[in-house]
């Protein structure tokens, strides 16, 4: 099965974020599992990443965080980091059963895929899947 070279896990919870690491490395599908705690320092990154490679495939993506929450982090990427469209794809990872979140989510241009916590092997292969077949899908059609 074709690996991932890098997913990103953004959680303030850093507990969350050491448990989901180790539950991606287990799966052996990834090649790098990255993870901030602040939004913020990942728009950092991912903007220094715009002109390297590589792009994280996937990334994991809390909503409810202080300072900066999920939504404002996805609407600051459509705004400043184009290359997210291109070769990513978004999970909000949730503990929030909330409907309305999940409704935003799955309307959300950014969004390919609600998650909720805890993050699983059988989600992560379940993400996995879907990346190759969302990019499969984008390759065709360009």
């Amino acid at each position: 099965m074709q690996k991932l070279k890098s997913v990103l896990l953004i959680d303030d919870d850093n507990a969350a974020n050491f448990i989901h690491r180790i539950v991606i490395e287990e799966t052996e599908l990834v090649e790098d599992v990255g993870a901030f705690e602040s939004p913020r320092a990942a728009l950092k990154y991912l903007e220094d990443l715009q002109s390297v490679s590589p792009f994280p495939e996937i990334i994991f993506l809390d909503i409810n965080m202080p300072l900066m929450d999920g939504w404002e982090f996805l609407d600051y990427c459509e705004k400043h980091i184009p290359t997210l469209t291109d070769s990513c794809m978004v999970c909000i990872l949730s503990s929030s059963i909330i409907g309305k979140d999940i409704i935003r989510a799955d309307q959300h241009p950014l969004v390919s895929e609600y998650v909720a916590k805890p993050l699983t092997a059988a989600k992560v292969k379940s993400a996995h899947q879907l990346y190759f077949n969302l990019i499969g899908a984008k390759q065709k059609s360009n």
